[in-house]
């Protein structure tokens, strides 16, 4: 058997991606550093504040990390893949003088939850993500709730909801869909999510997921023109500190996730919103998803990325009012 050397294994990788790179012609924007931009958040994305953090049992035995902070009407945060709680940071800053209780939690194997007996495999399950909103909503006693999910807390939004519709109809008056997707567009090539997946499998264990220069190129593909130095450091850094484990698991199970032929059977309100310049769930994504749900609203914000709740704070805030407001649970969110 031939033994593989790290080194030449990361090596490999990074020439792949750089070939991907080339071979999709990312704009120039992604590789700016956007220092010349005036910075109003240095020293403000720190830990959200709260007035609450407990840990809840997920249904399988594993720990799910929570907080809350305000009070009245509940928004749920659900985040993505490899950050944390800790994304929702200005949503905490704009809920509670609003007279709204903002709630989040660490995804199984993130931040400060863990995954149950079963091991790292189920860290990546978007079944079991789902089962984990219904824990925190029944856990914490949620009603006349919105849930947002962004990007794979999306996902595992759309499948709780499928999953779940019960607990749905029961305490839930709206879903906020942010960044994500149905089914990747990728997911309709034959042997192309098998292939994604080996492709993160391989970069994240080379050991070039952890590097500074890596880490900060996968935090900058995700926003739009112009971001803001601290918010794309902060996605850097949750990015570079994510655990190995969960990142392939996840990685995996985002490349499979397809939930489309079932979205007529979700008949929750739904918002989706997307940035036009998000290069990882497109506006054609989003398009997709909103026609297939029915009972949805479809908001494009112009030049926007991936990672709304950051460099669009403002702006998704008062379509988070709007929704909440439609729904009769909230007159509206203060900046």
């Amino acid at each position: 058997m031939i033994e593989l050397v790290p080194e030449l294994v990361g090596h490999g990788v990074g020439l792949g991606a750089g070939a991907l790179a080339a071979a999709l012609r990312l704009p120039e924007h992604l590789l700016a550093s956007g220092a010349r931009r005036p910075d109003p958040d240095i020293g403000r994305l720190g830990p959200v504040r709260n007035d609450c953090a407990r840990h809840l049992t997920a249904a399988d035995g594993g720990s799910l990390f929570t907080v809350s902070a305000g009070h009245g009407p509940a928004f749920l945060f659900v985040h993505g893949l490899g950050v944390t709680s800790r994304i929702w940071t200005k949503q905490f800053r704009m809920l509670p003088p609003a007279g709204l209780r903002a709630v989040a939690f660490d995804h199984r194997g993130h931040g400060a939850s863990t995954a149950g007996p079963s091991g790292s495999a189920a860290r990546g399950s978007i079944d079991l993500l789902a089962d984990d909103v219904r824990a925190v909503v029944e856990g914490l006693d949620l009603r006349d709730l919105v849930i947002v999910g962004h990007s794979m807390g999306g996902m595992a939004l759309l499948a709780f909801a499928l999953r779940h519709p019960d607990v749905v109809a029961a305490r839930v008056r709206g879903v906020a869909l942010v960044s994500t997707a149905a089914r990747l567009d990728l997911h309709r090539i034959p042997f192309v999510p098998a292939s994604m997946a080996a492709f993160a499998a391989g970069f994240v264990r080379s050991g070039a997921w952890s590097r500074r220069d890596w880490s900060a190129l996968a935090a900058r593909t995700m926003f739009g023109r112009n971001p803001v130095p601290s918010q794309v450091e902060l996605v850097r850094v949750l990015l570079a500190t994510a655990s190995e484990d969960t990142v392939v698991a996840c990685a995996d199970a985002i490349a499979h996730f397809d939930v489309e032929p079932r979205l007529r059977e979700i008949a929750v309100p739904a918002l989706v919103v997307t940035g036009t310049a998000d290069l990882l769930t497109t506006p054609r994504d989003a398009r997709r998803l909103a026609r297939g749900l029915g009972n949805a609203r479809l908001e494009l914000v112009p030049g926007a990325g991936h990672v709304l709740m950051l460099e669009r704070a403002e702006r998704l805030g008062a379509l988070l009012s709007g929704f909440a407001r439609d729904l009769g649970v909230a007159v509206g969110l203060a900046a």
